[in-house]
Parts: structure tokens; C-alpha cells; sequence
């Protein structure tokens, strides 16, 4: 993945773009951070983010309407409002429906399993 170039996103099921700003590992660490885009009418379906480890992922909408899903549990924290979505991917599944033409800043903590 090149930073600063606009790239399709993993999910198969649904056209949106990201752009890197960020992605590094320190020992066990890892953190990143990319700008989102959702044409209007994109749905990401739900789905789990898997991984070696734990991670926290911090969704800010910069601009545009999206319906942000997520499953919640009662003993697992998260924080969501109409613009700031706070939530542990890897647990929760979560999805999205571009109601315009949105982006979003997406900031991502992880630790790993292994170093």
C-alpha cells in the first residue's frame, strides 16, 4: 500500500476509496490512519475486521450522511454519535450506507499478538 494515493477499498462487496496518511508498527504497536470516500448509495456490508491481536478504530465524519451500524454488547464499550464512531472492529460486527457522498477519517490503534 503506497501512501498518499487514493486506493480502492479491501471490502469486495462495496466500492469506496481510501487514502493512507499513515500506517506503521512499533515492537507490537501498530497505528493508521487513512481519509475515507463513499460514493452516495455505497453499503459496506457488515463484517468483522480480523486480526492477530486487538485494535480500536476512531470513525470521524468529515462530510457527507452515512448510517453507521455497529452490534453492540453490554460489557464491551463503544462510543458512537451521528459523527464520531469509537468501536473495537475485530469484535464488533459494523457496517455502513452512504446516504450522500461521504468521507471519513479513520484512525486505527492495534496491538499484535506477535512482535
Amino acid at each position: 500500500m503506497k501512501l498518499f494515493k487514493w486506493q480502492r477499498g479491501r471490502q469486495a462487496n462495496c466500492r469506496y476509496w481510501k487514502y493512507p496518511l499513515w500506517f506503521f508498527r512499533v515492537w507490537k504497536f501498530g497505528f493508521d490512519g487513512y481519509i475515507l470516500a463513499y460514493p452516495k448509495g455505497a453499503v459496506l456490508p457488515s463484517h468483522r475486521d480480523t486480526i492477530d491481536g486487538k485494535i480500536w478504530r476512531l470513525n470521524i465524519t468529515l462530510s457527507g450522511i452515512s448510517i453507521f451500524g455497529i452490534e453492540r454488547s453490554h460489557w464491551l464499550p463503544t462510543y458512537s454519535a451521528r459523527k464520531v464512531n469509537m468501536f473495537r472492529p475485530d469484535l464488533y460486527m459494523h457496517s455502513l450506507v452512504a446516504k450522500t457522498r461521504t468521507y471519513k477519517l479513520s484512525l486505527g490503534f492495534a496491538i499484535f499478538n506477535k512482535t
